[in-house]
């Protein structure tokens, strides 16, 4: 036993003995939201909205090796107005619509490998790019303000009946990231996902509206190195 544990200890010692980095920076781009309808896979968009804005702060730890681990906070909000007619059970009122207003922060964790081709190095421009594949983890905090929207018959004022909601999600999938070398500190970074929420992904999306159960993102944005 004290073997291993020796064994253990100078394997963490010797990887952390080696040269690594740590780097930091910013990214913004476009997510596209999807959901699969009937049957279908990433091709049916949503109804409404169905792309955000999103934006990033994320930190890099690169190893000796060919291995990189990211850690990022991102931001981006839905805004939705849906038409509805139904009678709400009042004398007098049916439901004419609903808005639906979200703002979400997720937390993007994420396992690469370097793929970069050791031929790339006889290039001058394209020694300076790193591609890194991996796989993704992003749990999801989603605030959601609802307003239900009830309009009499007679007169045809609305009234609005207002709901808060808060949701936790994960998404999973994969990521591919490129890096291109400015100078020994900055570097040009972009960020591509391809996830999808479990939870709703494999299960039939029924109800009056849809809701997105995957997701195409680019992000581009600039890297610093500590």
């Amino acid at each position: 036993m004290k073997k291993i544990f020796s064994l253990a200890l100078a394997s963490v010692c010797f990887t952390f003995s080696q040269p690594q980095d740590i780097s930091g920076g910013l990214r913004t781009g476009l997510s596209h939201w999807m959901d699969k309808g009937s049957g279908t896979c990433f091709t049916n968009s949503l109804d409404g909205q169905d792309k955000t804005w999103d934006k990033q702060i994320f930190v890099r730890y690169r190893t000796a090796g060919k291995l990189a681990f990211e850690s990022s906070i991102g931001h981006y909000a839905f805004s939705n107005h849906y038409a509805l007619e139904g009678n709400d059970g009042s004398q007098g009122q049916y439901f004419s619509g609903i808005i639906e207003r979200s703002h979400n922060i997720e937390w993007n964790l994420s396992a690469q490998y370097e793929l970069s081709c050791p031929g790339m190095t006889a290039c001058p421009t394209l020694r300076k790019v790193k591609s890194y594949v991996g796989v993704v983890a992003t749990p999801t905090l989603s605030r959601t303000r609802t307003h239900l929207e009830l309009t009499r018959i007679s007169d045809g004022i609305t009234n609005s009946i207002v709901e808060k909601t808060n949701e936790f999600t994960i998404w999973t999938g994969l990521s591919h990231t490129l890096l291109y070398s400015i100078n020994d500190q900055f570097y040009l970074t972009s960020a591509v996902q391809l996830q999808i929420d479990p939870n709703r992904f494999f299960e039939k999306n029924s109800g009056v509206v849809r809701t997105a159960d995957s997701r195409f993102g680019l992000q581009l944005g600039v890297g610093y190195q500590l």
